[in-house]
Order: C-alpha cells, then structure tokens, then sequence
C-alpha cells in the first residue's frame, strides 16, 4: 500500500507528523 501511495496521502502524513510535533511542542511549553 505504501509502495504506490498518492502524492494526496504523503500530504497527509507530513501534516500528521507536523501536527505531533506542535502537540509534543505544546506538552512540553505545559510541563516546564
């Protein structure tokens, strides 16, 4: 499935990663 994905679903997972980022980002501004 990942061999022939669309450019549409590498979009999606670089906005999923970049979304955990900001979110561990976030956690970590909370715990300091």
């Amino acid at each position: 499935m990942l061999r022939d994905c669309p450019p549409d679903a590498k979009a999606t997972l670089a906005l999923i990663a970049l979304s955990a980022i900001c979110i561990l980002g976030w956690l970590a501004d909370l715990s300091l």
